[in-house]
């Protein structure tokens, strides 16, 4: 499993926000700051719009702005909000129905390593990646 560019670029984008949370950016104002191809960032912004962590303006005035705190964002919530439900294993993902899974010795490890990757990463706020960075 590796985590996309996408995941990569919307974590980029929430730390730069983070810098300032009140304001509104557009996409070409964070395109300048993040180094993130311009096709992707705004299907990346909405994205995370649509799972609520941003909220968007349209118009002349309009961007994205963070919707949350930055105490309630976590990397794992970015990840998924860009690349869906994170599965180390076709066999993982939700709803997927593996006909090997009670013969399968390897099916607990994977789910054990998946959980614990997902408790590492909803462990971490942008709250305390930001107050980290300044120590």
């Amino acid at each position: 499993m590796r985590i996309t560019n996408q995941s990569e670029y919307a974590i980029r984008a929430v730390l730069e926000m983070a810098k300032n949370p009140e304001m509104t950016y557009t996409p070409s104002e964070l395109y300048e700051k993040i180094s993130v191809p311009k096709i992707f960032l705004a299907k990346i912004l909405q994205r995370l719009a649509k799972k609520g962590i941003l909220s968007s303006t349209r118009g002349a005035t309009g961007g994205f702005k963070l919707k949350k705190s930055l105490s309630e964002i976590t990397v794992l919530s970015v990840v998924e909000a860009v690349d869906g439900e994170i599965a180390l294993n076709k066999c993982l993902i939700h709803g997927y129905d593996c006909n090997r899974e009670p013969l399968c010795p390897i099916h607990p490890l994977w789910s054990e390593a998946q959980d614990s990757l997902k408790k590492i990463l909803s462990s971490k706020t942008f709250a305390e990646l930001i107050e980290e960075k300044k120590n």
